[in-house]
């Protein structure tokens, strides 16, 4: 053989190393620039000799490949003329372990030979078989690229009967272009179509379109026991008994809930205010406090405030009197002018907040219906005051 002919073939395999992409996966397409060399059977009129193959193939699954692999060589004869061997073979191989540094195959091949020859006589064109085994030996670059070394033994019909040659091959099978796209993984069933998988579903049957956590449990905002997507009162309080929407309860149906209701079990149709005790005819806003000779409230007074606004808001049918007294201190006129005033301060409070303007009046009653003695101290604070009296619906 002539180890100078197999130089051009294996930098050929060298080049097409260098611009292969990926690994040869099941679908991908593949080229083996080889040199092979070939031992003849006693008695042939050729010698043995080297020339080159090359292959070209594809990966049809992890275990089978399908190629067309070319040969050439050129046999001196034994004592005579030349015979000049051109063979065309497809190739089935069943290869094992693909994804493994070494991956063994066995092969089976059927084709065409032409020998030509300056002897007429030795010139046909015949049919060829092959069987063999490899392996593909990864070159450690990156998997793009593996060494093949084969032998097989070939069988051709010769005019003057058939005959067997070994054939070893040394190789390089370099992969090019794209294998078939790994089929995606099946989705995992998600029964409810809440985005969370059955397995890790801990709230299955969750209504579509609801918004649930991590575990596909809805939220609950407001911690009442009822989610979110089926509570028609978020934000209840902490605590506070609800019904099967969410809602709190309301047992005595006065409007006011049962966690707010200082007084439970009102009579049905009894009106209450804002925290569902039965509303009186005359409310004394206790704490609701005014500057010294002023119609100005003090700060403190906002809360007691805020409360009668709720119980207006509550009843806004009705109408309401803001009535201002004063204690018997300084002159009656002063004093009925001065309650006039800051009756009417607190009717600009609760308007301010929201209140119908067109249910309330005020009205100044200066020193008269005085409820403690004017003589002490205690009996003049008392006196001081402002009331909401209800006039009517």
């Amino acid at each position: 053989m002539n180890p100078s002919r197999i130089l051009p073939f294996l930098c050929i395999g060298l080049i097409w190393a260098n611009a292969a992409l990926a690994e040869e996966k099941a679908g991908q397409w593949y080229l083996t620039p080889a040199a092979i060399g070939v031992w003849v059977a006693d008695g042939q009129p050729r010698e043995d000799e080297s020339g080159f193959a090359v292959g070209f193939g594809r990966a049809l699954t992890d275990k089978v490949n399908l190629e067309l692999m070319y040969t050439s060589v050129d046999h001196p004869g034994s004592g005579g003329a030349d015979q000049d061997i051109r063979e065309l073979e497809l190739n089935f191989l069943r290869v094992w372990f693909r994804d493994a540094s070494w991956s063994p195959y066995l092969l089976l091949g059927l084709g065409a030979m032409n020998i030509d020859s300056s002897d007429p006589a030795l010139n046909f064109r015949e049919k060829s078989g092959s069987i063999g085994m490899g392996l593909l030996i990864d070159l450690g670059r990156g998997g793009t690229v593996s060494l093949r070394p084969e032998l097989r033994l070939r069988k051709f019909f010769a005019p003057n009967g058939s005959t067997n040659d070994l054939v070893a091959m040394i190789g390089l099978q370099v992969p090019f272009g794209s294998p078939h796209a790994e089929p995606a993984p099946p989705a995992p069933s998600d029964a409810d179509g809440d985005g969370v998988a059955d397995g890790a579903d801990r709230c299955p049957g969750t209504p579509r379109g609801r918004v649930v956590r991590a575990n596909g449990c809805e939220y609950d905002a407001d911690g009442d026991g009822v989610v979110d997507g089926a509570d028609r009162c978020p934000g209840t309080p902490s605590g506070a008994p609800v019904d099967a929407v969410g809602c709190p309860l309301d047992s005595d149906g006065d409007g006011v809930a049962d966690y707010m209701d200082n007084c439970p079990g009102t009579p049905a149709g009894t009106r209450v205010d804002n925290r569902g005790c039965e509303l009186q005819e005359e409310i004394h806003l206790r704490g609701v406090n005014f500057e010294t000779n002023s119609a100005d409230l003090t700060a403190n007074s906002s809360a007691r405030l805020d409360d009668a606004t709720a119980t207006l808001l509550k009843n806004s049918d009705l109408r309401v009197e803001v009535a201002g007294y004063t204690d018997s201190s300084g002159s009656a006129a002063y004093n009925q002018n001065l309650s006039g005033r800051r009756a009417q301060s607190v009717l600009d409070y609760l308007v301010s907040h929201g209140v119908d303007a067109g249910m309330l009046s005020a009205r100044g009653y200066g020193e008269s219906n005085s409820i403690a003695s004017n003589a002490t101290a205690a009996g003049r604070a008392e006196n001081r005051r402002v009331t909401l009296r209800i006039l009517g619906d």
